[in-house]
């Protein structure tokens, strides 16, 4: 019995095969045959990492000019950190944001890494997202984009500053979170959360972290990020947190009678 050829086998194993190959390879197997040209541009767009306004700008008109493309995207990295890069970019916002609102309905993971409001992708809405990652500053633009994703499961947010009067959207479907102490008091009392990542800057602040504990009472896997370990902070995690399956320490220097004794980490 002879052996099937590469271009009879099923769409699923092609595009599994694909998967490992680099994207040299893929493009130049984009120009052999259909099947190919279909499970290649699957795996070109299914990441975008949009950094530099003229890498940016060829993506845009790609997606514009291509459906196929545009619904193969499932996940996005946006990061133009210089501002001059974004000054250039705003000549393409149209382009820009078009090219958002036609990959938006299959986007399942967002990251945020730098960039200006008016280029914000949180101006828009991707019904299917479950996991978003940013550095920006917490702001109305960003509590905005939260409350209108209530899909999250997994949420990130790195080097956020909470503003005493803003509040932050209820996300029931939130299961894992990685961020400020002060953040996780207000969003996890109305999420199931499961795994957290806790930066905590309150050293003797036991009430405070008594609450954080109250609120994580479902949480069986956390990695908390600090810079000091005091006896009482040990005594609320072993009080509130008994049911934890995992527990890691990041950046600590434990405080033993008053003494540094070491970095742990």
């Amino acid at each position: 019995m002879s052996l099937p050829s590469l271009p009879n086998l099923p769409q699923e194993i092609i595009a599994e095969i694909v998967t490992y190959l680099p994207t040299s390879s893929r493009l130049s197997l984009c120009l052999t045959k259909k099947v190919f040209k279909d499970a290649c541009v699957r795996a070109i767009y299914r990441h975008i990492y949009l950094s530099g306004w003229r890498k940016i700008v060829l993506c845009c008109r790609s997606l514009v000019g291509n459906e196929r493309a545009a619904r193969s995207v499932r996940s996005i990295s946006f990061d133009v950190a210089h501002f001059r890069q974004c000054l250039l970019l705003r000549a393409f916002q149209t382009l820009y944001h078009t090219a958002l609102s036609c990959i938006s309905p299959t986007v399942t993971s967002l990251e945020i890494l730098s960039g200006t409001p008016l280029l914000s992708p949180c101006r828009h809405t991707f019904p299917a997202l479950k996991t978003f990652t940013t550095t920006l500053v917490l702001c109305p633009l960003l509590t905005s984009f939260l409350s209108r994703h209530p899909t999250l499961t997994d949420l990130i947010l790195f080097n956020n500053f909470l503003s005493p009067p803003l509040s932050l959207p209820i996300l029931p479907n939130l299961k894992s979170f990685v961020g400020l102490a002060d953040v996780a008091l207000l969003l996890l009392p109305s999420s199931p959360i499961q795994h957290a990542g806790i930066a905590w800057a309150h050293a003797g602040q036991r009430t405070k972290c008594e609450q954080l504990m109250r609120i994580m009472k479902s949480v069986v896997s956390l990695i908390w990020f600090s810079t000091r370990l005091d006896a009482e902070l040990v005594e609320c995690l072993a009080t509130y947190l008994g049911g934890l399956e995992c527990l890691c320490f990041a950046g600590l220097i434990p405080i033993v009678g008053g003494r540094d004794e070491g970095l742990m980490a």
